[in-house]
């Protein structure tokens, strides 16, 4: 990566970048092999190197929710820490106003003075930021928090390259040794086992009884039968944030990091079994037993060997219950390297333990043994670091899960749900309350032509789609309806889960119960005026296949970000489109979803998969029977009584009608009391 950096290209020169520098510094010449430049501080006739500068999208072009990457300028300080942090451009499609672009850089500043070793996470947008020594809470822009996360992917990711190729560098540290990553997620004991930051040595008595034979001390030689409990050693590189966090209280912690600052590698020995003995207990002992060296450690790694040290330690250690059972405890110690010759973690390693055994009076036997040692070599979540956004979200995935299952049970069973006008008006009114409020301005779930039209960029890009993980209830969402489109078609999304257009009905509703009427278009006007979102739609994928400049604007027709995202707090052309488009309801029904809506007419092309024609139908629909498409809101069904599923939103009032005996002429002709015969009319005096 070093080797290839210098091909990119930086869009600052030096004249723009040094306008953008915290006060007080200025930056010197382009690194020849890092796309990074050293930054200075004068102090009389003297210069000072304070940190480095450099652009995110050099090392780590982190995607936002429109798919394009966030360009910052950091500037990183010798010790780490964030000395200024500005955004240079991005192309996210709800911050593009100077208000939204002003959210973002406020979001950005939040890093100044924090180190890109901490643990930082993403907080909803009401929530304050807050931050220790080794955490920071950071107040997001929206609660989908996609742009903020990409930025601090971009930050953190670029800052920890920058660190380890020139800060640990000038200063011949050897922190890209001692540690994987000074960034931590919270783990308990079996998690850091699991990832193996914890590596435990065990070895029977059987195995230990091997090693002396043939020697002295071994049975065969008269030695006696009495044996202490199998070695079992725990090793754990406490001076990697990720181990030394977990396990260590802030007292603890800071102990170890002032000992890991001076250069020095710092591992927690726990023990269990025969290495517990003391020298009281080893005098005691019978010749013949089995005894425990003072626990000389030796590293080894290549050609080198590193001696480990035992040090003072009087701090608790956050160990399971086993290790602290009084029968037997574990024995807690605390080793250093003796300088800063330290072994590097992300390299298979060897560590020489040795055993004795008195045979005789005062004689003892040593046995060495070798153990492989490997630590994990990636940094905690680099290889899935959308993950962290999963597990943010989990209970929201939860609830929208729930919620989708119960749809789907509901839109699988329509006669049923239909065959009552109460139920089905209580469960639609509900389920759009639900859409709106969780799904919309809670979750930021909401849909939108943007996720098709990144993805295109993306694809054309030849990029991977991994940044759409970064949002996960909207992945869930969008995996959702692509399979709807197979069953029901487009009406799945449209009529129940699309938050604006819930919005859109609700106020449809409300205004009926105050006595407004909406228009009715006729059926003629009606189709053609459809068209338009078709072609709408194909503006938009055409601006993203040549016309990227024109994209930007062209997906602002939907209101989605602004009234739904953004919960109207935008600037005052964005409120007022937004504000009309929901209102327009009021006089035509669902007027943008049906006219204007590309999503609509993107989810109406692919919905032309759909495998069921779910909505019951007679042979008299049409002819002569037409009260559906009558009664039809969203004008989906033609004169021939055929559902136009690319135009259906499935409120399943049609259904209702279907089953209705006092509505559906059918119906009503089969319930019609038969005419009594009329009797002859005989005159009386016949």
């Amino acid at each position: 990566m070093l080797g290839a950096a210098a091909a990119y290209a930086q869009s600052l020169d030096r004249e723009a970048l040094q306008k953008m520098l915290p006060p007080g510094l200025y930056a010197g010449e382009l690194d020849p092999l890092l796309p990074v430049r050293p930054v200075f501080e004068r102090k009389g006739s003297e210069n000072i190197l304070r940190g480095y500068t450099f652009e995110t999208v050099n090392f780590e072009p982190a995607r936002g929710y429109s798919g394009k990457p966030i360009n910052m300028l950091v500037t990183l300080a010798s010790d780490g820490t964030f000395l200024g942090v500005r955004l240079i451009s991005h192309r996210e499609p709800i911050f593009l106003s100077e208000r939204g672009n002003n959210l973002l850089v406020e979001f950005a500043r939040q890093y100044e003075g924090i180190t890109y070793r901490h643990n930082t996470q993403i907080v909803g947008a009401k929530e304050p930021a807050q931050r220790n020594a080794d955490t920071a809470n950071l107040t997001g822009v929206t609660q989908g928090t996609v742009s903020a996360r990409a930025i601090d992917r971009g930050i953190i990711q670029a800052s920890i390259v920058v660190a380890q190729a020139r800060i640990e560098a000038d200063q011949k540290a050897t922190s890209s040794r001692q540690t994987v990553d000074e960034r931590f997620e919270p783990m308990g004991w079996d998690q850091l086992v699991s990832e193996q930051w914890i590596r435990t040595l065990r070895v029977s008595p059987e195995q230990l009884e091997a090693r002396f034979a043939g020697t002295p001390a071994g049975k065969s030689a008269g030695a006696g039968t009495e044996l202490l409990p199998a070695i079992e050693l725990s090793l754990v590189p406490l001076s990697s944030a990720q181990a030394g966090r977990n396990l260590l209280d802030d007292k603890g912690w800071a102990y170890v990091r002032s000992v890991t600052e001076r250069g020095q590698q710092v591992w927690l020995a726990i023990e269990r079994g025969s290495l517990r003995v003391s020298d009281a207990e080893r005098a005691r002992l019978q010749p013949g037993a089995t005894v425990g060296a003072r626990l000389r450690l030796l590293l080894l790694q290549g050609a080198q060997t590193y001696e480990l040290r035992e040090i003072d330690f009087d701090h608790s250690v956050k160990l399971p219950p086993e290790f602290t059972a009084p029968h037997p405890p574990a024995k807690v110690r605390l080793f250093r390297t003796i300088d800063a010759n330290t072994p590097d973690l992300r390299e298979a390693m060897s560590i020489n333990l040795s055993t004795e055994r008195r045979y005789g009076a005062d004689a003892l036997q040593r046995v060495r043994a070798d153990w492989t040692l490997t630590f994990p070599q990636r940094k905690p979540r680099a290889d899935n670091p959308w993950w962290p956004a999963w597990q943010a979200r989990s209970t929201q995935l939860i609830i929208l899960a729930v919620a989708l299952a119960v749809l789907s049970v509901m839109l699988a069973r329509p006669r049923w749900l239909a065959a009552n006008a109460r139920r089905l008006q209580v469960f639609r009114i509900a389920y759009l309350l639900f859409t709106l409020g969780f799904i919309g301005w809670y979750a930021q779930a909401q849909l939108s032509i943007v996720n098709i039209v990144a993805s295109i960029e993306a694809l054309r890009r030849t990029e991977d789609l991994s940044f759409l993980l970064f949002d996960p209830l909207t992945v869930c969402l969008w995996g959702f309806v692509l399979l709807s489109l197979f069953a029901w078609g487009r009406g799945t999304f449209c009529g129940w889960l699309c938050p604006f257009g819930a919005l859109q009905e609700l106020l449809s509703l409300v205004s009926r119960s105050l006595g407004i009427k909406s228009i009715r278009f006729t059926q003629a006007l009606d189709s053609r005026l459809k068209l338009i979102k078709h072609g709408v739609l194909l503006f938009i994928i055409g601006s993203a296949v040549g016309l990227a400049s024109w994209t930007d604007t062209a997906v602002e027709i939907e209101p989605f970000k602004t009234a739904i995202n953004m919960g109207f707090e935008r600037s005052w052309p964005y409120v007022a489109w937004a504000a009309a488009c929901a209102l327009a309801s009021v006089v035509v029904f669902r007027g943008y979803c049906r006219y204007l809506c590309p999503l609509g007419a993107a989810l109406a092309v692919l919905g032309r998969v759909r495998v069921l024609n779910w909505i019951p139908r007679r042979a008299e629909c049409g002819t002569p029977c037409q009260s559906c498409r009558h009664r039809c809101e969203y004008q989906a069904i033609k004169p021939s009584g055929k559902v136009d599923y690319d135009e259906c939103f499935q409120c399943q009032d049609c259904v209702t009608l279907y089953q209705d005996t006092k509505r559906c002429l059918p119906l009503v002709r089969m319930h019609r009391p038969a005419r009594q015969a009329l009797a002859p009319n005989i005159p009386a005096d016949a």
